[in-house]
């Protein structure tokens, strides 16, 4: 894995250093893991926002698809 051997685009670490302040990670990913979350080959583009009823109409429509969070009222971003 690209992550465990530590290769990252440049751009990762700029977006880390950016956003990195509003985002709140689960103790039990690693540093490696967090910094993937914020490669630039993972955002933009890839993200569909849908309503709560229709979760499973999308994901059935859609392949490849994943459900990878929620919105809320929380302030920032959590990963999980």
């Amino acid at each position: 894995e690209w992550g465990a051997a530590w290769v990252f685009p440049g751009g990762a670490h700029n977006n880390r250093a950016c956003f990195n302040p509003w985002v709140r990670f689960a103790p039990h990913l690693d540093e490696a893991r967090q910094v993937l979350c914020f490669s630039p080959e993972t955002s933009g583009g890839l993200l569909l926002a849908v309503p709560p009823g229709r979760v499973d109409a999308v994901l059935g429509r859609v392949h490849p698809s994943w459900l990878v969070g929620e919105v809320s009222d929380a302030p920032g971003i959590e990963v999980v």
